[in-house]
């Protein structure tokens, strides 16, 4: 599974190294990793130091030196940002001796606008000041000097979340492996498992990098998409979920930079952000394909995921805390969860000894008698049933068009790819296979 998310500032970004971390801080510098042809241009390689993760949040090479032009253009704030700006403005409002009216009218004016969009831009913060500022000013129960300071304290929530609208530094790309694969790795102490999802998102990675860092270049008044090959991301991979529960994730936290012609521009997000479905299916695909070379079986789900054969959906339940949290909160997708997940998260726990945990797992373990799935001495990636591969691909490729143009005769190229390759989860490599055959297929049939 994939899931993206916006970082709208670098203390955001930040936080993946100095508290997005439930252990020490040099574990999280141990179990994290440079990657990108862009990262290697500029000398970033092996674990990410948090002085060089600063300075490149910043648009800053490793010595400092500034690489991107940081001018300030409007950006729009994510819900949850906006959630905190409700909530610091109606904290401040309901410690004012003033007449209800005016409260009410200014619980109006916050409600209006906050309920209206998901993302909100910038600017409407400047309208809360000048409207509250008003109000304020028309109370006749506070006196003078009051009303200067409440509205320097409005000034100030302003002043704190307009920085915000400041250049994007960077997007968080994390990947999650299947729950089975976290216990087996993490519970059944099969560190192979753990191997496989680092290729897996390194690989995932890869295809983000040949085929979605892109950027916008404006020749001759037109606007064009030029691909570069190029990304900066750093990589932290955690072990544990906010309910400590086993969760192997794998933050990527990808720079908003990337190099065309020797010029460092932002990353036009809309390629891989849309396509994001696609990429947690190739991250999948590769996973499992890891997995069936081990000697695990692998069962596909009816949601388009896979798991390692051997547990029970008891096993799977008991481990997944934060899942069943989301879903009694009222989450029906995956939007839903994000939402709840940023606003709703429960705080994290520092400093959790490593082997206490594993071994409080192991203990649950027991108790619900699992007994973990043994791998096989066979490599079930390469089915000996599998002969006619090209067969089987080509099958497969005709009833996805036949699907995704069953009610709409438009195809989109990532889309058929996503379904391919979830009709298929650990049969067929991505790059050399899935893509090839399909960009084959349709040449052929003039699709």
């Amino acid at each position: 599974m994939l899931s993206i998310y916006r970082l709208q500032n670098v203390s955001q970004a930040l936080t993946y190294y100095k508290e997005d971390n439930y252990y020490s801080k040099e574990n999280q510098e141990e179990y994290s990793e440079w990657y990108g042809i862009a990262a290697e241009d500029l000398g970033l390689k092996g674990k990410v130091k948090l002085k060089d993760f600063n300075y490149i949040l910043n648009g800053c090479d490793k010595d400092g030196k500034l690489l991107v032009n940081k001018k300030i253009k409007e950006q729009k704030l994510s819900y949850e940002t906006y959630y905190n700006v409700k909530n610091e403005y109606n904290k401040l409002i309901n410690s004012l001796n003033i007449e209800d009216k005016y409260k009410d009218e200014i619980s109006i004016v916050i409600k209006k606008i906050t309920e209206s969009n998901d993302k909100i831009p910038a600017k409407i913060i400047d309208n809360y000041e000048k409207k509250f500022s008003s109000l304020i000013n028309n109370s006749n129960v506070i006196s003078i000097d009051k009303k200067d300071k409440f509205k320097s304290e409005f000034k100030k929530i302003n002043l704190n979340y307009k920085k915000i609208a400041d250049r994007r530094p960077a997007y968080d790309l994390t990947f999650s492996a299947p729950k089975s694969v976290s216990i087996a790795a993490l519970v059944g102490d099969d560190k192979r498992l753990i191997d496989a999802h680092r290729n897996a998102v390194k690989y995932a990675l890869s295809v983000v990098e040949k085929e979605y860092s892109q950027t916008r270049i404006v020749e001759n008044k037109n606007r064009n998409i030029i691909l570069t090959n190029n990304i900066i991301a750093a990589t932290f991979e955690h072990d544990i979920s906010r309910k400590i529960d086993p969760q192997l994730h794998t933050h990527c936290v990808m720079m908003n930079m990337t190099k065309n012609n020797g010029e460092w521009r932002s990353i036009n997000q809309d390629g891989f952000y849309y396509s994001s479905k696609k990429l947690g299916a190739i991250y999948q695909n590769e996973l499992a394909k890891c997995i069936k070379k081990l000697g695990y079986e692998i069962q596909l789900n009816p949601n388009g995921t896979f798991d390692i054969k051997g547990y029970t959906s008891e096993h799977l339940l008991h481990f997944s805390k934060r899942s069943l949290q989301m879903k009694e909160m009222g989450s029906k997708n995956q939007k839903d969860a994000r939402k709840y997940v940023l606003i709703e998260r429960d705080k994290k726990v520092e400093g959790i000894p490593k082997k206490l945990t594993y071994n409080e797992w192991k203990n649950e373990a027991k108790i619900l008698n699992i007994t973990h799935p043994i791998s096989s001495n066979l490599n079930t990636f390469n089915d000996p049933n599998n002969i006619n591969k090209n067969d089987i691909l080509e099958s497969i490729i005709l009833n996805s068009i036949k699907e995704l143009t069953e009610n709409d005769i438009s195809l989109k190229k990532d889309k058929l790819h996503e379904k391919i390759l979830i009709k298929s989860l650990g049969i067929f490599d991505y790059n050399e296979e899935t893509k090839v055959k399909t960009e084959e297929y349709l040449k052929k049939k003039l699709i």
